[in-house]
């Protein structure tokens, strides 16, 4: 005996479904009038003699700009979205920086501040010590030290610097030893146009700090902990 053939309820709606349509748009032959936009986003084929016409042609290429200028749009809307949050974290930085009056506050506070704020893995601060501190700090170097002269030519021009591959020795001076097997890209970051030391951010993501990234606000950060360190250093 032959089973009855067995219907796909989700078809079944899918009928129903495009009837009422159908039937709606019978009934409201001006829909499309009213509604002219709906046009851009249909695919209605327009054949000729087995080929796609050029008025079809023009469709498509007009819909797929539409489609371009809309994802470039989000692009942008997304792009000031991230830069607003930017600047409101650089602005409370900015607030509790200048606040600090001692240089021991400002060592400790410091990087706590750009870590926490800018959600930073790694975080290292080397600050130029005209003379040998009375406590000393491992923020605090000697301008003459070897390694830090090697880092302090690669942001002598005021600028900060990204790198996805920075020496281990570089990254263990900056990081300490525990950091040699991940960190993976560094932002060296002038502090000051003048700089009087380095802040180094690192990443766990290779992508986090590549060559090729814009640098605005990280030469923010580093002219305003510059500006806050050089007023306390004696």
């Amino acid at each position: 005996m032959k089973e009855p053939k067995q219907t796909n309820p989700k078809h079944i709606t899918a009928e129903v479904d495009e009837q009422v349509l159908i039937d709606y748009l019978r009934e409201n032959p001006d829909f499309f009038s009213r509604y002219s936009e709906l046009l851009s986003e249909l695919a209605i084929p327009h054949e000729a003699n087995g080929a796609v016409s050029l008025i079809e042609r023009q469709v498509h290429v007009l819909r797929q700009q539409q489609i371009n200028s809309q994802n470039r749009l989000q692009d942008l809307v997304e792009t000031a979205r991230d830069n607003e949050r930017l600047s409101e974290r650089l602005h409370r930085v900015s607030l509790e920086a200048i606040a600090i009056d001692d240089l021991d506050g400002a060592l400790t506070t410091l990087p706590d501040l750009v870590r926490e704020s800018f959600v930073i893995d790694y975080l290292g601060m080397r600050v130029e010590s005209p003379v040998s501190p009375a406590q000393p700090r491992e923020e605090l170097v000697d301008p003459r030290d070897e390694t830090y002269r090697d880092i302090r030519i690669r942001i002598a021009h005021g600028r900060a610097v990204c790198d996805d591959r920075l020496a281990p020795a570089a990254i263990e001076y900056l990081f300490g030893a525990s950091a040699i097997d991940h960190v993976l890209s560094v932002a060296l970051v002038p502090l000051g146009r003048h700089p009087i030391g380095v802040l180094a951010l690192g990443s766990e993501d290779a992508s986090r700090f590549k060559p090729d990234m814009g640098t605005w606000y990280l030469d923010r950060i580093g002219e305003l902990l510059g500006a806050v360190l050089r007023r306390l250093i004696r």
